[in-house]
């Protein structure tokens, strides 16, 4: 069997897994119910191949089956690949779309989409023993709610997430959701240990004001927050930001939306940046093209809004704007997400460090301006881990559209 090679964190997060799955196991042989948990890393400590260590442990072991619940096709391919990698003793069954491999795999990985009502209704209730939700701080909404009631016989649930309180200050480590929190690191921790890349923040203090930007369910109003920031003024200000801190540096920008993505995007080639936008309902060819570009240095900064936030893995990247502003609530999840794109360590690409970029907008609360390095709001939040450069003022030039 070949050996996975886990750091010293990630083997001490499967054996907490196992301690946890060892009790369930033996409370479901006593006639009780099994137990459910949250494994809360940082994006790039690796969370994929733990689950992958301890599928193949309880499979090897015990003969569980497992299914593992992904929010997107691209990464059920993802984990499969490293399944045929890394676990290639274990057999790997995928359900996508109208695909349904089940018979006689050890593994399943679908996406939550996939596995809908009428999926659910030809799937026994007690088909697995292991159930993983990858990205786990989705578990709350009503689609996986309805899978995990779904497969309530299992013997053991675990979430995996780097957020486990949602935007809208649901936490899924609760007792209707997943009971206790078995395994949890910081970036903070685990950039000091050496496991992640050491990483400065910048602000560049747009002095853009959205005060009329409204919020709903913890976030700002997608559409009208687009049309608040996406304008040349804003957008040249990220790509200075580059220029003057992250030159050279492959960069993942966030925006708002598929509009503000491909202005930024076409802003950032103006300022001789090879940039380029990605988005989900893009045609496949093209973002495929991309991909190789980037992956080529081709390209220096990949612009995108909110498709690379969770699963992408490009360990080369160094650096990563935050062009998308967020409220307290929404940064406390979308911020450790869009931040650890730039976080994992690469020798391969002489990466040593990271950049991290905040536009920072004022915002209006309670009748009073916060835009400055000590507002709470802000994604490169003291509780990153992420040590601070130099605070960029704008002069305050830009005024909110209306």
């Amino acid at each position: 069997m070949p050996a996975l090679k886990l750091h010293p964190f990630q083997r001490e997060a499967c054996v907490s897994l196992w301690e946890v799955a060892r009790r369930a196991r033996a409370k479901k042989e006593a006639g009780g119910s099994g137990e459910r948990c949250v494994v809360s890393q940082p994006t790039g400590a690796g969370k994929t191949i733990e689950v992958l260590a301890f599928v193949r442990a309880t499979a090897v072991r015990w003969k569980w089956r497992a299914l593992v619940v992904e929010p997107f096709k691209k990464l059920v391919g993802q984990t499969k690949k490293r399944a045929a990698k890394y676990t290639p003793e274990i057999i790997v069954g995928t359900i996508v779309g109208g695909k349904c491999e089940m018979a006689g795999v050890d593994l399943v990985i679908s996406t939550a989409a996939s596995l809908h009502k009428k999926r659910l209704a030809k799937i026994p209730r007690d088909a697995f023993d292991l159930v993983v939700v990858d990205e786990g701080h989705h578990g709350a909404a009503e689609s996986y709610k309805a899978i995990l009631d779904h497969f309530a016989p299992a013997t053991l649930m675990v979430a995996v997430t780097a957020t486990y309180v949602r935007g809208d200050g649901i936490s899924i480590a609760s007792a209707e959701y997943f009971s206790s929190v078995v395994v949890y690191h910081t970036i903070g921790q685990l950039t000091q240990s050496g496991y992640l890349a050491p990483a400065s923040g910048y602000y560049k203090h747009t002095g853009l004001r959205l005060e009329n930007v409204p919020i709903r369910k913890g976030d700002y109003d997608e559409r009208k927050l687009a049309h608040a920031v996406n304008i040349p003024e804003r957008n040249r200000m990220a790509a200075e930001a580059w220029h003057e801190w992250a030159a050279g540096r492959s960069t993942i920008v966030f925006c708002v939306n598929v509009d503000h993505a491909k202005d930024m995007a076409e802003v950032f080639r103006e300022q001789g940046i090879p940039a380029a936008a990605v988005w989900g309902k893009m045609d496949e060819g093209d973002y495929d093209r991309i991909m190789v570009d980037f992956e080529a240095r081709r390209l220096l900064a990949l612009v995108n809004c909110r498709l690379l936030v969770e699963g992408f893995d490009a360990k080369f990247v160094s650096a990563a704007i935050l062009a998308r502003p967020g409220t307290e609530s929404a940064g406390a999840v979308l911020g450790p997400q869009m931040i650890g794109r730039a976080l994992r360590t690469d020798e391969a690409s002489g990466k040593k460090d990271a950049v991290i970029i905040e536009l920072m907008d004022e915002k209006i609360l309670s009748g009073k301006v916060r835009g400055s390095e000590r507002d709470l709001s802000s994604l490169l939040g003291l509780g990153y881990g992420i040590s601070r450069g130099e605070v960029e003022a704008s002069g305050g030039f830009l005024h909110e559209k209306a």
